[in-house]
């Protein structure tokens, strides 16, 4: 066992596995890493080689270490002697080696080491971690590799696979922009391009519920990973081929009884009649074609596969306030979805108590609300006036403080509108979305009946606000 001190056996470490940890600070005795520090030319060194035969660490290595390790070129790339990142980074080469060689390559715009910085991104490589665990490789591969550098082969052949999809759709649609198109915009076009051909080369999919979806999503993603036979990992898989992959696996789950029992929803999905679940899916299948990132659209892609209906509706909602997605929707179509995500959000007193997940101290909403509060006092306070007089007949004395705590936080998040008069107006939606909080701290049910008498009245403080900012005007 060397005699290297802590601080020394450190910095080693850390030029050459920055993101892991070896040891324990208050624990440095008897680890297997000392067997590997050498003293070369009177410097402190890691015997790497021994390193990637021991049992302890074999799986930080990659299998051709010994015949690829340049440990100059690896510093000149990273500052560093990163291992592992440079034979990530080496995988890759090779990915992109054989991905050039498809046709029409030499028009987009793939970087050098995109998809390798995607996968430890994704891994959250830079957070250190204890060598003594497993990485959890699930959320990115569906194969269940044994060390980093097989996930990031399953990973890669996945992407580079998606990409070359994204490269056929875009010079088959004479897309002008190809030339200038980077690695998301390949994914994207990729992704589209798949859903499609699943949708016209296996039409049966369209009428999947969710529980055969999700499986069917899972199985779709694991024949992305995979090579064809006599394959190599390192080549993009061609579109017919992988269709021709996904029904030879495909035929026993598309028949197979264990689906065709499968029932059972959640309480909270009943609430949504069979017209609202169309309409769900319909805007799922619309809202794809306006995603314009790889991120979004791969999120679109998983809920749209294996979500609840509340999850879809919680998405649609979120999508359709993005600015490349709002325009195309109408007025009437952003109700809807809107009105389906109050329909499926669990109704929560404000003062309910619940419980900080660090903390462990409680808190309710209403606190929650009060915290957020950013608008000057005098604003507050002149609001609550026209609130109170208005609605002073609806509440007992802690509702009308909830009540009147909601306002500022609301209005926060949507502001009056001003016409050119320099009157203030509510929009529809800020009413709708008002509507809530009101029959929350009233103690009521949201229901249709109590919306047009809500609507009377929340429009009676809008003039009073008006009538005194006019007086106001004419003292001034």
């Amino acid at each position: 066992m060397s005699n290297v001190d802590a601080c020394t056996l450190s910095v080693l470490l850390g030029n050459y596995f920055p993101c892991l940890i070896f040891y324990q600070k208050n624990n440095i005795e008897n680890l297997d890493i000392f067997n590997h520090v050498r003293k070369i030319n009177n410097q402190w060194t890691l015997d790497l080689a021994a390193m990637s035969r021991s049992k302890s660490f074999a799986r930080l290595f990659h299998e051709d270490f010994l015949a690829v390790w340049d440990e100059n070129e690896a510093i000149k790339k990273n500052g560093n002697a990163d291992v592992i990142r440079f034979f990530v980074d080496s995988e890759n080469g090779k990915f992109l080696c054989e991905f050039s060689k498809l046709k029409n390559a030499d028009l987009v715009n793939i970087g050098k080491g995109d998809i390798s910085e995607m996968f430890l991104e994704e891994l959250n490589y830079d957070d250190s971690k204890p060598v003594w665990e497993d990485w959890d490789f699930s959320k990115l591969v569906y194969h269940k590799p044994s060390n980093i550098y097989k996930a990031f082969a399953y990973y890669a052949h996945k992407k580079y696979t998606l990409s070359g999809f994204g490269l056929v759709k875009l010079c088959n649609e004479n897309d002008e922009s190809t030339k200038a198109s980077t690695t998301d915009r390949l994914l994207l076009e990729g992704s589209k391009s798949l859903d499609e051909m699943v949708r016209q080369q296996i039409p049966e999919t369209t009428d999947f519920r969710i529980t055969r979806m999700a499986a069917f999503f899972e199985l779709e993603q694991e024949v992305l990973e995979s090579v064809p036979t006599g394959g190599s990992i390192y080549t993009p898989t061609e579109a017919e081929v992988f269709i021709k992959q996904l029904k030879g696996r495909i035929t026993n789950f598309l028949y197979t009884k264990k689906f065709e029992a499968e029932g059972g929803v959640e309480d909270w999905e009943e609430t949504l009649d069979p017209a609202e679940r169309a309409n769900v899916r319909n805007h799922m299948n619309k809202i794809g074609q306006y995603i314009d990132n790889e991120e979004d659209y791969s999120k679109y892609r998983t809920v749209k596969q294996t979500g609840t209906y509340r999850e879809k509706v919680k998405l649609l909602n979120e999508l359709i306030r993005k600015p490349s997605i709002h325009e195309p929707y109408t007025r009437s179509e952003r109700d809807v979805i809107e009105g389906l995500s109050r329909k499926l959000s669990p109704s929560v007193s404000l003062d309910k108590q619940l419980k900080d997940g660090e903390t462990g101290e409680s808190f309710s909403l209403i606190d929650t609300i009060s915290e957020k509060n950013n608008i000057p006092v005098e604003d507050r306070l002149s609001w609550a006036v026209y609130f109170e007089n208005v609605f002073k007949h609806q509440f007992n004395e802690a509702g009308m403080k909830k009540f009147l705590e909601c306002i500022p936080e609301h209005f926060d998040r949507y502001p009056f509108e001003e016409d050119d008069s320099g009157n203030v107006k509510m929009s529809k939606y800020s009413e709708k979305m008002f509507f809530p909080l009101y029959c929350s701290a009233a103690g009521i049910t949201e229901d249709r009946v109590m919306w047009k008498p809500f609507l009377v009245k929340i429009r009676l403080v809008v003039d009073s606000i008006n009538k005194s900012r006019k007086d106001l005007r004419s003292v001034l």
